[in-house]
């Protein structure tokens, strides 16, 4: 008879993906102009299979990165991109984020404090132009 752990363990296993299996390491965090909030840019790594990804996601400026378990992103991007956090006021943020990588989520995180989204070139930081603003 097989076990609840065993087939538990086979489709971790099977899946390639399981809790322990990624890592986040925090490069990056940018509090709000009145330090209730944070903006954190992490790296997520899942091993060798997989390639790196930058992610940005809003906490509570309490709250932590953890080291393995996922978080609830609102900007994720390919590889590993430069990022800048511009906190225009303690309700408005502008991510600028370097152009070229493939963009597997951009959000916004809800809530009182307004989003905005902008590439940049990898050259001369120029910006290329797009700003999204949250509604």
């Amino acid at each position: 008879m097989i076990g609840f752990g065993s087939i538990f363990l086979a489709l971790g296993t099977l899946s390639g993906c399981d809790f322990w299996s990624c890592e986040n390491e925090l490069l990056q965090t940018v509090l709000s102009p009145d330090k209730s909030l944070k903006v954190v840019v992490f790296e997520r790594d899942c091993g060798a299979t997989t390639g790196f990804n930058r992610q940005v996601a809003m906490l509570k400026n309490s709250g932590r990165v953890p080291k393995h378990a996922s978080i609830d992103s609102f900007l994720c991007l390919a590889g590993q991109p430069r990022f800048e956090v511009v906190w225009l006021s303690s309700t408005e943020v502008r991510i600028r984020y370097e152009s070229g990588s493939k963009v597997f989520r951009k959000s916004f995180p809800g809530g009182p404090v307004k989003v905005s989204f902008e590439e940049f070139d990898k050259v001369d930081g120029k910006t290329k132009g797009e700003r999204k603003e949250a509604k």
